[in-house]
Order: structure tokens, then sequence, then C-alpha cells
């Protein structure tokens, strides 16, 4: 699985500060940052690695 993923864009969303932290150091860049239901949310991009 991990083949095909990586050559492919990943999206991901999370409401805590340590997770956002930690997807930045395996790729992803944070697109935006906005409350959600009274809570912070971070949504995230991972680019492509590369083409096959």
């Amino acid at each position: 699985m991990w083949r095909i993923a990586r050559w492919l864009v990943a999206w991901l969303e999370t409401d805590l500060a340590i997770n956002a932290s930690f997807y930045k150091t395996v790729g992803f860049a944070t697109v935006r940052h906005e409350p959600v239901l009274g809570g912070p949310n971070w949504f995230m991009r991972r680019a492509p690695k590369a083409s096959p």
C-alpha cells in the first residue's frame, strides 16, 4: 500500500497541535488552520514524492 500511497496527494485533519507538529515531520504542510465546533483544527496536505 505504501508504494502506491506515496505517489498520491494525501490529506488529513487533526484537532491536536502535537499531531500537527508530528505530521509536519513526515512531510505534511498546513493548508488551513481554523476552529471547528469551537476547537482548533489543522487541515494538512502532503505532496506526492514522485511519479511511479
